[in-house]
């Protein structure tokens, strides 16, 4: 784990404060009571608060050209089907990921592209996970043109406590999953609005984690993992005739020994193929990959 650069001058800041209270304490009254016992563990406890906010937990990231990943830790607050026209100008499906104060708030991107648009709008700060939010409060929106040729676009939310919004994406920049594109101070909320047809993947109260979570689905991605899934179903039952014709056509009780062998081989591959295809594509229809 490691402190994120956007808290250092924060951390600095509010430990300072802690010693200069601690400070005044101490010369008002040298001899330490209860009241002041309390002070102290309150104001040292308030200080770690604001230490475990800016964490950047260690983790294995995992993802696919074939799903979406979720780009903040939190739950999914809202999905609905909206008319976003800041950059998409047509009716997606919005889906929204709610950070709480206890979250991690990196943000990350949820798949491979390029950055063809951003923009920061300055505006309210409303609760993040109000509906209303998302058109009122400041937020930073960034388009991305997929490598399959759909658009999507990320918007992050300010919210109640947050009041600064962290965003190094840059217009032209290649945009690639699981890597930090922002981060946003103190609560908020961050959307993802999808092309229609998208297959929301997560339930409303289940816990995501970027660079860990899978999201949803796009209709291209569906279609590429039915393909897949397809292509490694046909190389198994190819095999499996294989195995069997094989063991037909041996002569001898060695040299059917000798076949046989070399197509449990063929079989045991084709089965880890099959395999590694169905959690590539069957497996992103729930959560499956749990923080670590």
């Amino acid at each position: 784990m490691r402190i994120h650069k956007e808290g250092y001058k924060t951390i600095a800041i509010s430990f300072l404060a802690v010693a200069v209270v601690e400070a005044l304490l101490v010369m008002l009254s040298p001899r330490w009571t209860t009241a002041h016992w309390v002070v102290s563990v309150l104001l040292g406890a308030m200080w770690l608060f604001v230490v475990s906010f800016f964490r950047i937990p260690k983790r294995n990231p995992h993802g696919s050209d074939r799903v979406m990943m979720t780009p903040a830790d939190g739950k999914v607050c809202t999905v609905e089907e909206v008319f976003e026209k800041e950059y998409l100008d047509c009716r997606c499906l919005m889906v929204s990921v709610f950070m709480n104060g206890t979250d991690v708030h990196n943000n990350c991107y949820p798949c491979d592209g390029t950055v063809e648009y951003v923009n920061f709008q300055r505006g309210n700060y409303f609760v993040a996970s109000k509906p209303k939010s998302c058109d009122l409060n400041e937020r930073c929106s960034i388009g991305i043109k997929m490598a399959t040729g759909e658009r999507i676009l990320i918007r992050q939310v300010a919210g109640l406590m947050a009041r600064r919004i962290v965003c190094y994406a840059q217009v032209g920049d290649e945009a690639k999953q699981n890597q930090e594109f922002g981060f946003i101070k103190f609560g908020s909320r961050v959307d993802l609005y999808l092309p229609l047809g998208t297959k929301v993947i997560p339930d409303f109260d289940r816990q995501l984690y970027n660079q860990f979570s899978p999201i949803a689905q796009t209709p291209v991605q569906q279609t590429l993992s039915q393909q897949s899934l397809s292509q490694a179903t046909k190389s198994y039952t190819k095999t499996t005739t294989c195995w069997c014709s094989t063991s037909k056509v041996a002569k001898s009780p060695k040299a059917t020994r000798r076949a046989m062998s070399v197509c449990r081989t063929r079989f045991v591959l084709s089965c880890v193929c099959v395999t590694t295809r169905w959690a590539t594509s069957s497996a992103v229809s729930s959560i499956g990959w749990t923080a670590l």
